[in-house]
């Protein structure tokens, strides 16, 4: 009894010992039991983890699926956007989705853009020309030759309010400019006095033809992406091409101080022919390209370009080699005109 009181406040100690004994099969038990669930809890993150691999290949699997119908989708769209987008022309469209549509679509397009980069030249040389001819120095040429090139695009441009300017977003055409006045300037003297080379020669009037063809293809097609085809009345896209063809030399001749030569009669028709492919192109696109089917609107697209292309070339070629004029009032004139610097008064196909 007196050893019981003594060790009365230590019997925990004494009798863990004995209980753990007791129950040692109790505690394997749980620990067994412990780490069982510490295996299901592994196995069970691991599962998840498979599950999530599995999401993710599923998800990158229809990703691929999506990318790739959405690639098919947009060859689809790069032909019908060609015919809807307001800021595309011929100038900035380059094939088609089918093998068969771009052996006969990108020829087209790739011919018109490189007509229409050498008509800039062409309308530059002209236009630095005529400023040197009138006393200007390089930086006069130079000016009067980006407003021959580019003007009637800029006038077009801001009439119909398409955005900026083509040349601003696309400089290409004023280094063509630039480049193009600084051989006016510095070779031109040479091939003139030399080689007796002259501006009214007909190689150099049948390359005007060329760019005088391209611009009134492009600036027609500009006005019907930007105006469309229900919205604004065909009047407007002749207009459009008749702009981008001609006002470029209207006002150079003005701010030179000279009669702008397509108002008048005394030299050949210019402004006429770019006028007659603007109206086929016109027309033809009114009658030709109302089908639903995207690839055969587009087809015909290209061939009515070709076709207007063709009528203004081939009517300009005609006109500075004939005396055909408009009809006119017969005012005989007494004084020379500033056109021809001090020549008599006949015609002469001479570039504008």
């Amino acid at each position: 009894i007196a050893v019981e009181k003594k060790l009365k406040g230590y019997n925990i100690f004494i009798l863990a010992p004995f209980f753990f004994l007791m129950n040692y099969n109790n505690i394997a038990t749980a620990a067994v039991v412990g780490g069982s669930f510490n295996n299901n809890n592994i196995k069970q993150i691991e599962y998840q983890q498979q599950q999530s691999s599995l999401s993710l290949l599923k998800e990158k699997t229809t990703s691929q699926r999506q990318r790739q119908n959405l690639l098919k989708e947009q060859e689809h769209y790069d032909t019908a956007s060609y015919l809807k987008s307001s800021s595309s022309s011929l100038l900035n469209f380059r094939g088609g989705s089918s093998t068969a549509l771009t052996a006969s679509t990108v020829s087209v397009d790739n011919f018109l853009n490189a007509v229409d980069i050498f008509g800039t030249a062409v309308f530059a040389f002209s236009g630095a020309l005529t400023a040197g001819k009138k006393g200007m120095d390089l930086l006069g040429m130079f000016i009067i030759a980006t407003i021959t090139a580019v003007g009637g695009g800029t006038v077009r441009d801001l009439v119909l309010d398409s955005g900026t300017v083509f040349w601003m977003e696309q400089t290409l055409y004023v280094q063509i400019t630039a480049v193009t006045t600084l051989l006016t300037f510095y070779v031109w003297p040479t091939l003139e006095s030399k080689l007796g080379w002259k501006d009214t020669a007909v190689l150099i009037c049948t390359a005007d033809a060329l760019g005088l063809g391209a611009f009134s293809v492009l600036g027609t097609q500009k006005a019907i992406n930007v105006l469309g085809r229900d919205k604004a009345h065909p009047l407007a896209w002749v207009l459009s091409g008749l702009v981008s063809s001609c006002f470029g030399g209207i006002i150079r001749d003005m701010m030179i101080l000279q009669k702008p030569r397509v108002l008048y009669p005394e030299r050949t028709l210019y402004a006429t022919p770019p006028l007659l492919g603007s109206i086929v192109y016109t027309v033809l696109t009114i009658f030709f390209t109302s089908t639903k089917n995207t690839t055969n609107q587009l087809r015909n697209t290209q061939i009515i370009a070709s076709i207007a292309f063709l009528v203004t070339f081939v009517s300009r070629v005609i006109c500075f080699n004939t005396s055909l004029r408009l009809p006119h009032w017969d005012i005989k004139s007494t004084t020379k005109t500033d056109n021809n610097n001090g020549e008599d008064d006949k015609p002469s196909p001479r570039i504008d």
